[in-house]
């Protein structure tokens, strides 16, 4: 099993034990089953014949394979996003709240303090990489939109 698999187990127990719902407008225990449902799509989605797949298999270096296939993977969740049934809200358009940050953080020590050899991250860390990630996304949200304007110009 990838490590990312057996870190979304220990981020949604951790949000389960920190059960921050009612608490902060940030639903812990929501986003670390949005987190596992979207690592196991990844783990089936390149696993061989799988429907990103190319013959790897989801243990080891496979990392090249999925970072490699990123800027196709965003283009297309933009793509249909813009045009199709996919809400914007589905896609991190912005960076996770400093709450976000600072559970994933937590819960990246939480998996450490478990025997887990997952990196252990800053809030900081985090929200440099949701802003990365989210500036990405609206690029490619972008991209898709011209690219619709030009298919149907007349």
């Amino acid at each position: 099993m990838s490590p990312r698999t057996v870190y979304a187990g220990y981020q949604f127990k951790y949000a389960q034990l920190e059960d921050t719902a009612g608490n902060s407008p940030f639903n812990a225990c929501q986003y670390a089953l949005g987190f596992g449902a979207h690592v196991a799509a990844d783990y089936a989605g390149f696993y061989p014949g799988g429907y990103l797949g190319n013959g790897h298999s989801p243990n080891g270096a496979t990392w090249r394979n999925w970072i490699s296939l990123w800027p196709f993977m965003t283009v297309v969740d933009a793509y249909v996003a813009r045009n199709w049934t996919m809400s914007l809200p589905h896609l991190p358009t912005s960076p996770l709240s400093s709450a976000g940050a600072a559970f994933i953080a937590d819960a990246t020590a939480y998996s450490g303090k478990q025997g887990q050899q997952f990196p252990v991250l800053s809030p900081s860390e985090v929200l440099n990489c949701t802003t990365t990630w989210s500036e990405t996304v609206n690029r490619n949200v972008d991209v898709a939109g011209n690219y619709l304007a030009c298919v149907h110009a007349p």
